[in-house]
């Protein structure tokens, strides 16, 4: 055990190595401290180490990433009846061929940036968007064509809505693929592109829920089986947890019933709200997030009944949790926290150990499907982190991203799992090649594309069960000073707007 400890602790790579004066286990991890870029910190008072080892090294590794291309001089062998002549031809040719080969080697190793075009000759480009309303089952197997269409063609609009004065926050297909959710403060908006003519560009809302408060967190998955229809959950202030489901009628438009609500009472028998939600993969079991806790709710028993899994402590998570994951292949859950850390627990609640590094409060956690890895990112931190969850407390690499403003900015993973996009606040979206090969001294991995598809801050972005299609939505809050003020600055350009994007 001593070995593979040492082994971990020395396989830590990348910016976020342990400042120098490290902290010893427990030591300075207080609500609110300033704690080192990569710190970690294992509870040995809920879980023995051991336990801790046991659960993630078990993980079958399963990833790979792909190196620098290498240059081989294959030398073919001559017959002995060859006239000398023929042979020097043979070999100037070669010559040439290994020259060439060298070249697009060194060319290779440049670390790519956006709006690059691809080397390889893109494949035949589909004109249309797949019509149907279900994910393509092989568009996993296809990685390689996405790849030369993200990078070879420039997105075009398909469906667009302005939603001033409402201010987006997020938006998320349905898992059919269907429906478009997007949120603002206190309500959502459903979209649903196929229900009108292809022809129509222009997105009207066919189903809304509204909240009487402020909107903190929802999420819509699919619903225990083939049959059932989604689910869609939301949190609010003062509100319940709520529990909609989610049918296509006759029309493609979408019905949304209230099915269940969830009540997280406190020691003095008051409603709590919840700050994020969760739902497990076989959407039976819920979580909520609280302030240094997660109510944990059986899907089938709406009402107050639910289990307490405590964060707080003095190695533990003592702020809000702000956001949730939960892992399809390992029996744990993830918890994000406005004290900038990530804290892993098993399904029962006991705490694995808690990961260090991010410069702001964490806001959106997505576990991998095979379970290896999982991707943080926080507000005003322009870093998002990829924990191998195979060795707890490594991080494999960083992307790099634009968050300068304290709302949430989404990333999401490709269909395929290969690459991951990001919103940006300077309008932009980026997407990285997964398989690719971070830089081996800053432990950066450069983006594969990026365009620049909004006048004002993305903040939303979510990509298409097919894989075609990418939704993006913008907006801030723009604060107005006086009209001195506004004679000495640039104007500013206001979009709150949703938009679908065709990537072939």
């Amino acid at each position: 055990f001593t070995s593979t400890r040492d082994t971990l602790d020395n396989e830590m790579i990348g910016p976020h190595l342990i400042e120098e004066g490290d902290r010893k286990d427990g030591e300075g991890v207080e609500d609110g401290m300033a704690v080192g870029e990569g710190d970690v910190v294992h509870d040995g008072g809920e879980v023995s180490e051991a336990e801790v080892l046991s659960e993630f090294l078990n993980v079958p590794e399963n990833v790979e990433t792909v190196g620098s291309a290498s240059v081989t001089n294959e030398i073919c062998e001559t017959q002995n009846n060859v006239e000398l002549s023929d042979i020097d031809r043979l070999n100037d040719v070669d010559d040439e061929a290994f020259n060439i080969s060298v070249h697009t080697s060194e060319e290779e190793l440049q670390p790519t940036v956006p709006l690059i075009t691809p080397r390889e000759p893109p494949p035949q480009l589909i004109s249309e968007p797949l019509p149907s309303h279900s994910p393509d089952p092989q568009s996993p197997h296809h990685a390689p064509e996405q790849s030369s269409q993200f990078l070879s063609c420039i997105p075009q609009v398909r469906f667009s809505s302005n939603l001033s004065p409402l201010l987006p926050t997020g938006l998320h297909w349905s898992p059919c693929g269907d429906h478009l959710a997007v949120s603002s403060d206190t309500s959502i908006q459903v979209y649903s592109p196929w229900q009108d003519s292809m022809e129509d560009a222009d997105l009207t809302p066919s189903a809304s829920i509204r909240h009487a408060e402020c909107l903190y967190s929802w999420v819509w998955t699919s619903g225990p089986s083939t049959t059932s229809p989604t689910m869609l959950v939301t949190t609010g202030r003062y509100q319940p947890v709520q529990l909609y489901t989610c049918q296509s009628n006759s029309n493609n438009r979408l019905d949304i019933q209230l099915e269940s609500t969830y009540k997280c009472i406190n020691q003095l028998d008051e409603l709590s709200h919840a700050f994020s939600v969760a739902l497990d993969r076989t959407s039976s079991t819920l979580y909520c997030g609280l302030k240094g806790e997660v109510r944990v709710f059986d899907v089938s028993r709406p009402g107050r009944v639910s289990t307490c899994h405590v964060t707080r402590g003095k190695k533990g998570q003592n702020g809000i949790v702000s956001c949730l994951a939960v892992s399809d292949v390992l029996p744990v859950y993830a918890a994000g926290c406005y004290d900038r850390t990530v804290g892993l627990y098993s399904e029962q609640g006991d705490r694995l150990c808690v990961l260090r590094g991010q410069l702001g409060g964490v806001t959106q956690l997505a576990f991998t499907k095979d379970g290896t890895k999982l991707f943080a990112g926080g507000r005003k931190d322009n870093e998002v982190l990829c924990w191998d969850l195979r060795q707890p407390g490594m991080v494999l690499y960083t992307l790099q991203r634009e968050v300068t403003t304290n709302q949430t900015i989404q990333f999401t993973l490709s269909p395929c799992q290969k690459y991951l996009s990001s919103a940006n606040t300077d309008g932009s979206v980026r997407i990285w090649d997964l398989d690719r090969q971070a830089d081996s001294v800053t432990g950066v991995l450069e983006p594969a594309a990026g365009w620049l598809l909004h006048k004002d801050a993305s903040n939303g972005v979510s990509w298409h069960p097919g894989g075609e299609l990418l939704a993006t939505c913008s907006g801030q809050r723009h604060f107005k000073m006086d009209n001195v003020m506004d004679m000495e600055e640039d104007e500013v350009v206001e979009e709150n707007s949703v938009v679908v994007w065709s990537l072939s």
